[in-house]
C-alpha cells in the first residue's frame, strides 16, 4: 500500500508539472509569441522545426499552429514550414506516445491499481480509434492523451492510423 501511494504522488506530481508548465505559459503568452517571432525571424526553418517539436512535447497555448503561422508571415515557403509543422509534431507525439508506454504505463498500475488499470485499459482498448480520431481531430489536449494513449498501452499501429494521420491532416488543414 505505501509503495501504491509512492506511484500515486508521482503521478500526481507529474499531472500538477504539466499543468505548472500550461499555466505559466498561459500567463507569459505574450512573451512566448514575441519568442517564437523573433527567433523564428533570426534562425530560419531549423528553429522552426525544433519549437514545433518542443511545443509539442508539453501542454501549452502556443502550439505548432502558431509557429506555423508567424513561419508563413515571415515569407517562408509555405509547404516547406506545413512539412516541418507535420514533422516536428508526429515525431514528438511519438516520443510522448513512447514515453507514456515505457515509464508512465508501470507508474499508472502501481498507481491506480491492477484492477482500475485493467478497467480503464479494456476502456480506451474498446474504443482506441475512436478515441484517437476525436482527440487528434478536437480541441482537445492531445499531447496529454499521447502520454495516456502510451500509458494504457494503445496498439502503435492504431496510434500512427488514427491518431498521427488525422493530426498531420488537421495541422494542414489549420495552416
Amino acid at each position: 500500500m505505501r509503495l501504491r501511494k509512492r506511484y500515486q504522488l508521482l503521478i500526481l506530481a507529474f499531472f500538477l508539472l504539466m499543468v505548472g508548465i500550461f499555466v505559466l505559459s498561459s500567463y507569459n503568452v505574450d512573451l512566448l509569441k514575441e519568442f517564437v517571432f523573433e527567433a523564428i525571424s533570426t534562425y530560419g526553418y531549423f528553429l522552426l522545426f525544433i519549437l514545433v517539436f518542443v511545443s509539442d512535447l508539453f501542454e501549452q497555448p502556443v502550439g505548432p499552429y502558431f509557429i506555423g503561422f508567424v513561419g508563413v508571415l515571415l515569407g517562408m515557403n509555405f509547404f516547406l514550414v506545413l512539412f516541418l509543422i507535420v514533422v516536428g509534431s508526429l515525431l514528438a507525439s511519438c516520443v510522448c506516445f513512447f514515453f507514456g508506454k515505457k515509464y508512465f504505463s508501470k507508474i499508472m498500475e502501481k498507481g491506480v491499481g491492477m484492477k482500475r488499470y485493467d478497467r480503464y485499459h479494456s476502456l480506451l482498448e474498446k474504443y482506441d480509434k475512436l478515441a484517437l480520431l476525436i482527440f487528434a481531430l478536437g480541441p482537445v489536449p492531445w499531447v496529454t492523451f499521447c502520454w495516456i494513449a502510451g500509458a494504457f498501452e494503445i496498439k502503435t499501429k492504431d496510434f500512427i492510423y488514427y491518431g498521427l494521420t488525422a493530426r498531420a491532416f488537421k495541422i494542414a488543414f489549420v495552416l
